[in-house]
């Protein structure tokens, strides 16, 4: 288990790397045909800029990364569809 950071190093390929793996587990987690509320398109644009937003605030682990991402798309969905039946 990778040890917990709070500073995120310099944009290196291993910070790309970081991200792209904690993008693909969040996606993972979140992502089932047919989901309504906002298209994937959305969805991958409002995460990878949730992502990197978690890493400047310091947030420097995978799995972290991961959680806060999928909770963030969860939330943005559920007021999608709230926004869809207002």
């Amino acid at each position: 288990m990778p040890v917990i950071s709070r500073t995120m190093p310099p944009r290196t390929e291993s910070h790309r790397a970081l991200l792209a793996r904690a993008f693909d587990r969040a996606w993972a987690r979140y992502y089932r045909p047919g989901r309504t509320g906002i298209t994937p398109d959305v969805a991958r644009t409002a995460l990878a800029k949730h992502l990197v937003q978690m890493a400047k605030d310091g947030v420097a682990d995978e799995g972290e990364l991961a959680a806060g991402g999928v909770l963030y798309l969860f939330s943005i969905t559920l007021d999608g569809d709230r926004n869809l039946s207002a």
